[in-house]
């Protein structure tokens, strides 16, 4: 009994000195720098999407009976067309 819970915990030794080598090695990716170009945003149609987007009653319920499924395919839709 002794020899398994010896053989545990130098499984926990070894999994915790790995996890914490794998975090000392692990490098972020490189920040790539904006070009200061002007983004131009077309606010109207942001405006419509949103609108349109918001006006579908996506609304959850415990009762899955009452979850008007044709309002998510609408808005998976309107997703699908806009994005």
């Amino acid at each position: 009994m002794g020899s398994i819970i010896g053989g545990i915990l130098v499984a926990a030794i070894v999994a915790f000195f790995a996890v914490i080598i794998r975090t000392l090695q692990f490098k972020p990716a490189p920040v790539v720098p904006a070009n200061g170009e002007k983004i131009q945003l077309n606010e109207e149609k942001i405006v419509a999407d949103m609108q349109d987007m918001i006006r579908c009653r996506t609304i959850s319920y415990n009762d899955e009976s009452l979850i008007d499924r044709a309002e998510y395919a609408k808005f998976e839709a309107l997703l699908k067309e806009r994005f």
